[in-house]
C-alpha cells in the first residue's frame, strides 16, 4: 500500500530508542488519554496473549497437529466440517475450551477504566449529545438505503416473489432493526479477538465490533439460516488430546458418504439446547453440522454480524465528521429529513474494517510484522493533545499484528483520514510496535510502546494515578477526571 514498507523485526538501534522512550511514551499516553473526548480501543491476539491464550503462530504448536504438519491456516478452515468433522471440531472444540475457562487478565479492568474516564471528559464538554445526533443522522441515511434496495428489488419482482425474496426480507429486517438500536458512547472496542473476553469484562455489544465473529456464536454449517445461536452455559468439547479429535455420539460421516450411511442409533433432536446435543452440534433448524460464527480462511458461509458492523461504520464516520468540526446540534433537523426515504447515502465507513473478510478465523492473533516506518513516536507533538475545547480522540491499538493485519491496518488507515491533529494512535506491541506507513509516523501523533498489553495498560494506569495524585494535591476541588484510575 502507497506510503508503507515491508515489513519487518526491529532492530537493535529501534529497540535501544524505544526502550529508552518508554517511561516517557507511557506519560504521553497518559497524557493523551487524561484529554481524550473519544477513545478507540482496538485489539489484537496480544491482548490475550496475557491471559495465556496462544497467538496465531502459536497454535496449532501441538502435537498431534505437528505430527500431520497442519499449521494454523490449515486448520482454519470451513472445509474440515464435511472432509473430517472429527478434526473440525478438535480444533474449534480446544479453542472454545480455551477461551470459556481463560480468566482474562487485569488490563481488560485497566480498559474499563479508561471508558470511564474518556466518557467523563465527553459529558464534561457535553460531546455525547452532539455524537449521538451525527449517528442518528448516519443511522438514517443507512436505513433509507436498505428501504430503497427493499423497494428496487420488489419492484423488479412479482407480488408474490417479493413476499418471499430473501433480499427484500433482510434489507427491511436491517432498517427495523437499525431504526431502534442503542447507539453507542464516545468509546468503542474494535477486535480481531474472537474469545468474547471484551463482552466478559462488562462491554455492551452497543460498543464492541467483533470483526470475525466470536466462539460463543454459532450458526448452521449449509447456511439454511441466517439466524446464529449461543452455545449453552454447560456445554464443553470433550477433545482427545492425544489426537486433537472430537468424536460424535451419532457419527457424522464424511460428506460422499453421507447418503450411503445407515445407523441403528436414535435420532438426536436437533432442536434441543440449540443443537448442542452432540459433541458435534447441529443447526437447530435443519439438522445439518453447526459452526461457530466466525471469518475462517477461504470462507464464503460465515453469517456476519451486519448490525454490528453498521454501528462501527456509524460511530467511526461520526466521530470523523465530530472531529472535522460538525458538532450535529445544529444539523439535527437533517435527521428527519434524512429518515424520509429521500436519500440514503449508506455510510463512508473510512478506514472501515481494514480488510476484515480474508484475514480469517481467528482464534487468537499475533504473528506480529508490522514496521519500523522511521521511528513512529513523533516527539512531543502528541502531548498538543489538550488544545481548549478542540474535539481529541485516541486510538489505543493492542497487540495487533499483520499475520492478520485488519485492526493494524484500521488504525493507520484513521490516521490517515481524520483530521490532522485531532487523533493520537498509541500502538502497544511487544514486537513490532511502529507504524509501517511513514506518512502516519511523520505526523508525529504516533506513541510507540514496545511492551505486552498487560504491562503498558498498567503502566499507564500508574501515571494516570499519579497524574490525578499530583492534580488533587494542588487543588483545594478534587478532579474526578482520573477517579476510576
Amino acid at each position: 500500500k502507497m506510503g508503507q514498507t515491508v515489513s519487518r523485526p526491529l532492530d537493535a538501534e529501534e529497540i535501544a530508542a524505544l526502550d529508552a522512550a518508554y517511561a516517557d511514551n507511557i506519560r504521553r499516553a497518559a497524557h493523551a488519554l487524561q484529554h481524550a473526548h473519544l477513545l478507540l480501543i482496538a485489539t489484537g491476539a496480544g491482548m490475550s496473549a496475557d491471559s495465556g491464550l496462544p497467538v496465531y503462530a502459536d497454535i496449532a504448536k501441538v502435537k498431534a497437529w505437528q505430527d500431520q504438519k497442519l499449521s494454523y491456516s490449515d486448520l482454519c478452515i470451513p472445509d474440515w466440517i464435511d472432509l473430517d468433522p472429527e478434526v473440525f471440531y478438535g480444533f474449534w472444540g480446544k479453542c472454545f475450551n480455551d477461551y470459556r475457562t481463560t480468566t482474562p487478565h487485569n488490563g481488560y479492568n485497566v480498559l474499563n477504566q479508561l471508558q470511564a474516564l474518556v466518557t467523563h471528559n465527553a459529558e464534561r464538554d457535553n460531546i455525547p449529545a452532539k455524537l449521538n445526533v451525527l449517528q442518528r443522522i448516519k443511522r438514517a441515511e443507512r436505513a433509507a438505503m436498505l428501504r430503497n434496495v427493499a423497494a428496487s428489488a420488489a419492484a423488479a419482482l412479482s407480488a408474490s416473489d417479493a413476499a418471499v425474496s430473501p433480499v427484500v426480507a433482510a434489507a427491511e429486517e436491517e432498517a427495523e432493526v437499525l431504526d431502534h438500536l442503542t447507539l453507542p458512547g464516545p468509546v468503542f472496542i474494535y477486535t480481531s479477538n474472537v474469545d468474547t473476553h471484551h463482552s466478559r469484562s462488562g462491554v455492551k455489544s452497543k460498543d464492541l465490533y467483533e470483526i470475525h465473529g466470536n466462539i460463543e456464536t454459532w450458526q448452521c454449517s449449509v447456511p439454511c439460516t441466517e439466524t446464529t445461536w449461543s452455545v449453552p452455559v454447560d456445554f464443553v468439547f470433550p477433545v482427545d488430546q492425544d489426537t486433537m479429535r472430537v468424536q460424535s455420539k451419532v457419527p457424522i460421516l464424511p460428506f460422499y458418504m453421507r447418503d450411503l450411511a445407515t445407523t441403528d442409533a436414535p435420532p438426536l433432536d436437533h432442536t434441543l439446547n440449540n443443537g448442542f446435543v452432540d459433541h458435534h452440534p447441529r443447526c437447530r433448524a435443519c439438522g445439518k453440522p453447526s459452526r461457530p460464527s466466525i471469518l475462517m480462511f477461504g470462507d464464503m458461509k460465515c453469517c456476519a454480524n451486519d448490525i454490528a458492523k453498521t454501528q462501527w461504520y456509524n460511530w467511526h464516520d461520526a466521530a470523523q465528521a465530530l472531529l472535522s468540526g460538525e458538532d450535529g446540534v445544529t444539523s439535527e433537523s437533517s435527521d428527519d429529513a434524512s429518515a424520509t426515504g429521500d436519500s440514503g447515502s449508506g455510510n463512508s465507513g473510512d478506514g472501515g474494517d481494514g480488510g476484515d473478510g480474508g484475514d480469517g478465523g481467528d482464534g487468537g492473533d499475533g504473528g506480529d510484522g508490522g514496521d519500523g516506518g522511521d521511528g513512529g513516536d513523533g516527539g512531543d507533538s502528541a502531548d498538543s493533545g489538550d488544545s481548549g475545547d478542540a474535539v481529541q480522540m485516541v486510538i489505543l491499538e493492542i497487540g495487533a499484528g499483520v499475520r492478520v493485519p485488519s485492526v493494524r491496518v484500521n488504525s493507520e488507515s484513521m490516521m490517515r483520514t481524520f483530521p490532522k491533529g485531532k487523533c493520537t494512535l498509541i500502538r502497544i506491541n511487544a514486537d513490532y510496535p511502529l507504524v509501517s506507513d511513514k506518512t502516519v509516523a511523520r505526523d508525529g501523533h504516533v506513541i510507540s510502546l514496545r511492551s505486552t498489553a498487560l504491562r503498558a495498560l498498567n503502566d499507564i494506569a500508574a501515571a494516570l494515578t499519579t497524574t490525578n495524585t499530583s492534580s488533587s494535591s494542588s487543588s483545594t476541588t478534587t478532579t474526578t477526571d482520573t477517579a476510576a484510575l
